[in-house]
């Protein structure tokens, strides 16, 4: 397909100066950047019309289109609309939609710096928005499309005089062996040894595995060899990070332990370990660690010792080697890459046309987040076993589908050029934040101005790293705890902190008050449920911790008090399940109130019984209301609802209502400023099991007191609105008295 004579016309040379300009967006609202790059469609049925002929006006739809889809999730997340009554025009085609069709077109001219280790470098993008130009509303979903392209050379050779000064980078080879491949992946590790500091090994990791793979020094051989730890000077070594697949094509036992060490054929690898041996070789290393022919895999005892050095073998590699493309060891890693969306442009007195690829949808003059566009999308990222290798390694290179993926302590860059500076590994971050003293229960101190900073909170990135974790495949149920074991030997050894079945003690409560992460992938319980029910473990699918981020989702708009905790841990016991330390019982003193009753919650939030004052988001996820008896500090009773749900749905039919209860961990005084507040709680649902003496999960409740049809309100006592210590205006306003239980 070829270009419109309105592409045709365009001045790319002059787009480029414009966006090396330090003023590359347009200021006035009437500048829609047509007079820079020339006079192109004005309106969006204009580009719609010329998509059926014309390559870029086609790939600019396209944009737009998965824009579009952008921004009608972040309105559904977001609630930007009463979900019982959206825009009848939400799930449109855009080609239909009259705001589009009738949307005027402009550009923008973006120059964002592209990671190299000396001097400084920029990536050039081309913005290419519609827009409607009637008024708006948020509760229209009518926001601006944005189609961005990335404009790069097709090759390495030389420029044009007309491109000479900026510095245009070559497009992402289609060969990962490709010389500029091999080149920036070596760039990356040298300058990392080098320079950052953050990414130097720590005390005791200068050593090689139990055991490792020899695969020559600078031969191209086509045997390798397996060692047993010895005293080589060189202890650079690779580990290996992959997907095994469903089969075993090749793995150490006891009766290959002495063959192997005579040799292995590189040819009898699969895919994934031949490419993995390629790239060792290329970087100049020469050991290779790979878990499946450096562990005995029919010896238990074996297994047993080198699964408990894992956090050590991955923490002390030189480097880790992320297969990221490759669902299987079969696959392989190095194959041709897929062509992207793109369109060529050709530039008078050159044979090297300029390429404009399309990028995936981002805030416009922002970077799109490296994890989220290129990592997280490829099978190695949505394999349970191998989230604790990418978060133990110091240093790790992703071969993605369309590019290579750095990760260290200092720098996250992509082939391309995209990069971000990082502060710390991941396991630094996770050590960093399980040493902080900030925590939901003391972190919101209001200012004179009622401006409230969100801080970062302790143990809110172990947390987060589990709401990635439980959204991951696992083969084995029982395997969920197991296959965090080297990221909590990791994290117990600098952490003063104990572990509780996938919880810290330290970010107890916070660690508790988990739930389905979305009502669309509901829970279900694992096979051969032994975990103690109030972990998240207990259950599979994915989670969340609503209580870090409720602030941010659910009263954005709302100077924050401060969470205080109901619940208070008294002691844990320890049990030993397939030799993995876990917790079955837990005790806590906290209030236990009996369910009166409960009803599926109603579709309209109720109103506010406050005078003045929205209440906060109700969750997305709970789907029940609960009934109990709230009783006053005057002596009065009356009946309380609160929202919430069971774990699983397919057992609140099991569950004799007599049985249930409320145990309330924590509680947010929402605060008005005429004199009254909504009184928010988090908790969990159990039920008493009379053979074992305890309480088991089964839910959990998330939501503001209500009675009658109304968000109950309070009112507050005499003081300081805007004092520090907000919640004094706002006691409990139901004191219920603090039981000693065991959750089993």
């Amino acid at each position: 397909m070829s270009l419109c004579s309105k592409c045709k016309g365009l001045d790319l040379v002059a787009a480029l100066r414009k966006a090396q300009s330090p003023s590359s967006f347009p200021r006035d609202e009437h500048d829609d950047g047509h007079s820079v790059i020339g006079r192109w469609h004005v309106l969006g049925r204009d580009v719609f019309a010329s998509a059926s002929a014309c390559h870029l006006c086609a790939l600019i739809r396209k944009g737009w289109e998965k824009w579009r889809l952008k921004v009608v999730r972040e309105a559904i997340a977001d609630n930007m609309f009463d979900p019982t009554d959206p825009p009848s025009d939400l799930y449109d085609n855009i080609r239909d939609m009259r705001v589009y069709l009738k949307g005027k077109t402009s550009f923008e001219f973006i120059r964002r710096k592209r990671y190299c280790s000396e001097g400084e470098k920029w990536n050039y993008f081309l913005a290419i928005a519609c827009t409607d130009a009637g008024p708006q509303t948020s509760f229209d979903v009518h926001d601006r499309l944005v189609a961005e392209l990335r404009i790069t050379r097709a090759d390495d050779e030389g420029d044009p005089a007309e491109l000479a000064g900026f510095g245009l980078s070559a497009t992402v080879c289609k060969d990962p062996m490709s010389t500029s491949s091999v080149s920036t992946a070596k760039d990356w590790l040298e300058n990392c040894v080098s320079k950052h500091e953050t990414c130097r090994p720590e005390a005791g990791a200068g050593s090689l595995p139990t055991r490792f793979l020899d695969v020559g020094d600078g031969d191209n051989s086509d045997t390798i060899f397996l060692r047993e730890k010895s005293d080589e000077v060189d202890r650079h070594y690779v580990a290996l990070s992959h997907c095994w697949g469903t089969s075993r094509p090749l793995c150490l036992t006891s009766d290959t332990l002495e063959t192997h060490k005579q040799g292995i054929p590189i040819r009898a690898l699969p895919g994934t370990f031949q490419d993995a041996v390629t790239i060792v070789r290329a970087l100049g290393l020469r050991y290779l660690w790979i878990d499946s022919l450096c562990i005995v895999q029919d010896d238990p005892e074996d297994w047993r010792n080198e699964a408990g050095r894992m956090a050590w073998v991955y923490r002390s590699a030189h480097l880790v080697l992320s297969a990221a493309r490759a669902g299987s060891d079969e696959e392989g890693f190095l194959s041709t890459r897929p062509n992207q969306d793109y369109a060529a442009f050709s530039i008078r007195g050159s044979s090297n046309p300029l390429i404009l690829t399309l990028m995936p949808p981002s805030p416009s003059g922002e970077m799109p987040d490296l994890d989220t566009h290129v990592v997280a999308k490829e099978p190695l990222s949505r394999r349970a076993w191998c989230l604790q290798e990418r978060y133990l390694a110091r240093r790790i290179l992703h071969y993605g589908t369309e590019q290579m993926i750095w990760e260290c302590g200092d720098l996250r860059a992509a082939e391309d050029g995209d990069f971000e500076p990082v502060i710390e590994d991941q396991l630094g971050r996770l050590r960093r934040s399980a040493a902080l003293s900030t925590t939901v229960f003391n972190a919101r101190q209001r200012d004179v101005d009622g401006i409230t900073e969100v801080p970062e909170h302790r143990h809110m990135e172990w947390y987060a790293m589990i709401e990635d974790y439980t959204s991951r495949d696992i083969t084995r149920d029982s395997d969920r705890l197991p296959a965090l074991l080297g990221l909590r030997v990791a994290l117990e050894s600098k952490a003063e902190d104990k572990y509780l079945a996938g919880i810290w003690l330290n970010g107890l409560l916070e660690g508790l008050v988990w739930c389905a992460a979305s009502s669309d992938k509901p829970l279900a319980r694992p096979h051969g449920f032994t975990e103690p029910s109030w972990t998240w473990a207990s259950v599979k699918g994915p989670v969340q911790f609503p209580i870090y981020l409720w602030f941010d989702k659910r009263a954005r708009w709302k100077v924050q008090s401060t969470f205080e905790p109901l619940a208070e841990y008294l002691s844990h016991n320890h049990a030993l399940n397939d030799d993995v330390t876990f917790t079955p019982q837990l005790r806590l003193s906290a209030p236990v109130i009996p369910v009166r009753g409960s009803k599926p919650r109603a579709k309209t939030p109720p109103e506010s019984g406050a005078c003045l004052g929205s209440p906060p988001e109700r969750s997305v996820v709970a789907d029940r209301s609960f009934c109990f008896q709230g009783h006053s500090q005057d002596g009065l009773s009356w009946e309380l609802l609160i929202d919430g749900s069971f774990d699983v749905k397919e057992e609140q039919d099991s569950i004799n209502a007599i049985d249930l209860h409320l145990v309330f961990l924590t509680r947010l005084p929402f605060i008005f400023e005429n004199f009254d507040f909504l009184e928010h709680r988090f908790g969990l649902l159990v039920v008493w099991q009379e053979e074992t003496g305890g309480y088991k999960r089964v839910g959990y409740v998330d939501g503001c007191l209500e009675s009658g049809n109304l968000v109950t309100a309070f009112p507050w006592e005499d003081g300081d609105m805007y004092a520090e210590e907000i919640n004094k205006l706002a006691p409990d306003p139901i004191q219920f008295e603090r039981q000693q239980i065991t959750l089993i």
